[in-house]
């Protein structure tokens, strides 16, 4: 574990083995706490990727913290060029999905949110979370909130410290006492990302596409913050939506009229919980939310079976010629040392390829999903140019364990054949 707990005048901290002067809080805590604190930052670290799973960096009344798995696995579509989101809010969605190498939008009319995002892209992580992390009173946050910064990185601050010490996020009045983060993952997360602060309407006019996939969850209520904006007309969202080229994927709260508005559509009643419900004291309720596309993918897509189609006939569906593709397996195969001849394919609907290893028959690859040979072989017809080797790096990064693997596991032959 790359951290120790050390032992101040204050207390103990929570610090970096490297570099023990760097640590996660400015006072010192308990024994017991700097231990759990301990086991916390590790489990968020192993956890942690540039692939998604960071969490939200502001909070928001009502937010997809408890729906943004299945929103992402079950309704999100397969592909995309860019990724557009014109209601950001406290990101809960956004973290969670991949990057991968789609472009990708996020908007909030909200100035405080965008300058907070704004921040977390351009300032470093640990410096931020030197300068925010400690414990803090009401009277702390009163401060804060009376300060007037004059330079960005102190603007970015603020917003962030009355953001999270609030109740509820509301940038109002004081809730949480402390803060104690590492932010790794977010300056990563955020490269290259455009973020914006507009209305919700031009953003959609700007990035409208055919490649395009927007997520929109609008505020349903008007908004009780420090920022006041207004519910979004039921009637304008329609509007729009009908006019999107790409495809869009909308969540809203249940209510009588949203199935009917939206009956062309695909609509799908889910439950959920909301978090900070006020008339519950601040706790979770469960509730019902509508969630809509204008495409196939989703609870309604019948489930694919495990077994498939024999791979050559997969091939041939995607416009590719099995004796291509094989011959291409093989020169790859060569020159990562494995011998071609003992490579065809698989017939079982469930693999592409069969190796007849020295250890016996092996079969690698899922035959549903496409890999490095046959996005390169489909740039600039399917897919654009590079998106082979931007899904190859993804693969690497997200598959390569650092582990040893036997030479001839269905593991290595994807990695070094196919991948």
């Amino acid at each position: 574990m790359p951290y120790i707990i050390k032992r101040t005048p204050t207390g103990y901290k929570v610090c970096l083995k490297s570099d023990p002067k760097k640590c996660f809080s400015k006072e010192g805590i308990p024994l017991e706490r700097a231990k759990k604190q301990m086991q916390s930052i590790a489990i968020s670290e192993k956890n942690r990727s540039l692939f998604g799973g960071l969490k939200p960096l502001t909070a928001r009344l009502g937010g997809k913290v408890l729906l943004k798995k299945e929103l992402v696995d079950k309704y999100f579509p397969k592909s995309y060029s860019t990724y557009v989101e014109p209601f950001v809010g406290g990101g809960s969605v956004y973290f969670y999905k991949d990057k991968l190498d789609h472009k990708e939008v996020v908007n909030d009319i909200d100035p405080l949110i965008y300058t907070i995002f704004k921040g977390f892209q351009k300032y470093p992580e640990d410096k931020i979370a030197n300068d925010v992390n400690g414990d803090y009173s009401k009277a702390d946050f009163e401060k804060i909130v009376s300060t007037k910064p004059s330079t960005d990185y102190d603007i970015f601050k603020k917003a962030f410290l009355i953001n999270r010490l609030s109740f509820f996020a509301r940038s109002k009045t004081f809730g949480k006492p402390r803060i104690n983060a590492t932010f790794k993952g977010y300056n990563k997360r955020l490269d290259g990302v455009t973020i914006l602060n507009q209305d919700w309407k031009k953003v959609v006019k700007d990035y409208n596409d055919k490649n395009t996939f927007f997520y929109l969850d609008p505020p349903a209520v008007a908004a009780d913050s420090a920022f006041t904006y207004p519910a979004v007309d039921v009637g304008e969202l329609k509007k729009v939506c009908d006019e999107i080229k790409g495809k869009f994927c909308l969540s809203y709260p249940d209510r009588d009229d949203i199935e009917k508005v939206f009956s062309k559509y695909n609509c799908n009643k889910i439950t959920t919980k909301y978090v900070g419900d006020r008339t519950t004291g601040g706790q979770t309720v469960t509730s019902t939310e509508w969630v809509i596309t204008n495409y196939k993918e989703g609870s309604a897509r019948p489930k694919r079976s495990k077994r498939s189609e024999p791979f050559e006939e997969v091939l041939k569906s995607k416009g590719i010629q099995p004796e291509d593709y094989l011959k291409l397996v093989k020169n790859v195969a060569k020159s990562k040392g494995y011998d071609p001849d003992s490579i065809s394919f698989a017939d079982d609907g469930v693999h592409k390829l069969v190796y007849d290893s020295p250890n016996g028959i092996r079969k690698f690859g899922s035959a549903p999903l496409n890999d490095y040979i046959i996005y390169n072989m489909k740039e600039g017809i399917d897919f654009e140019k590079g998106t082979a080797e931007k899904k190859r790096y993804a693969y690497h990064k997200r598959f390569t364990d650092g582990k040893a693997h036997e030479k001839y596991s269905p593991w290595e032959l994807s990695l070094n054949i196919l991948w």
